[in-house]
């Protein structure tokens, strides 16, 4: 699957899961927002699974797959960029 296909199935459905809490634990996105939880940021595999996380827990996301991960996309920004253009929660 393209990246620009991937982030567009993202933006749609969200991210296959959200981080929820310190410990790692992740929740399908459907529940995290029934939940109140929306992702500040979501991290792309090389698989092309994804992990979105709030600025408070993005460090945890990050470092469940550091090694992993392809691309991330800040919701702010909305841009899917390399993952070595990651600079760490702001």
């Amino acid at each position: 699957m393209e990246i620009t296909d991937l982030a567009i199935k993202i933006a749609k459905n969200g991210p296959d899961r959200v981080v929820i809490n310190e410990e790692g634990d992740g929740i399908p996105s459907d529940r995290a927002l029934k939940k109140g939880i929306s992702p500040d940021i979501i991290f792309i595999r090389d698989d092309n699974w994804s992990l979105g996380s709030t600025h408070d827990l993005e460090d945890i996301a990050y470092n469940m797959w550091n090694d992993k991960w392809k691309y991330f996309i800040r919701l702010s920004d909305g841009k899917v960029k390399n993952i070595s253009e990651y600079e760490g929660s702001i």
